[in-house]
């Protein structure tokens, strides 16, 4: 018994991808202190 032939195509793809990390303090904080979020990339 064979199992049927599946095209193997990638179900998702994805390019230039990049990190970000949120190095900024918590929420309630920043909102009561009126700061912005921080960001930061490797």
């Amino acid at each position: 018994m064979s199992t049927p032939s599946i095209a193997t195509v990638p179900l998702v793809q994805a390019h230039d991808l990049a990190k970000t990390f949120d190095v900024s303090p918590p929420w309630l904080n920043r909102v009561l202190e009126g700061k912005p979020a921080k960001r930061s990339t490797p």
